[in-house]
C-alpha cells in the first residue's frame, strides 16, 4: 500500500462526506508504524473528524486520548459517557 495514495484517497472521501469509507482507510494508514509522528497524528485527527461525523463520539474521544488531547476527548464524551470521562481523567 502506498501510504501517500491512500492518505489522499482518505482525505477525498472525508471531503466528500463518505465518512465510513474514510475511516476504513485512515485505520489502514494507522497500522503503518514507521511514519513521521506528525503525519501519523494528522491521520488520527482526520479519522476522529470522520468518526464525529458518524456520531461515534466515544470512539473519536479515544483517538484524542491516544494523542494526549485530553480536553478534546472530554469534550466529545460530554455527560453521556461519565465512566469514560473518568478514565480519561485518570
Amino acid at each position: 500500500m502506498d501510504r501517500h495514495v491512500t492518505a489522499r484517497r482518505a482525505e477525498q472521501l472525508l471531503g466528500a462526506n463518505q465518512l465510513a469509507e474514510a475511516v476504513v482507510l485512515f485505520r489502514q494508514l494507522c497500522a503503518e508504524t514507521h511514519v513521521p509522528d506528525a503525519e501519523y497524528d494528522d491521520w488520527l485527527r482526520k479519522m476522529s473528524r470522520a468518526l464525529v461525523g458518524l456520531s461515534r463520539n466515544r470512539a473519536a474521544a479515544y483517538v484524542h486520548l491516544y494523542l494526549l488531547e485530553i480536553e478534546n476527548a472530554l469534550g466529545l464524551l460530554g455527560t453521556d459517557h461519565l465512566l469514560d470521562s473518568a478514565r480519561v481523567l485518570e
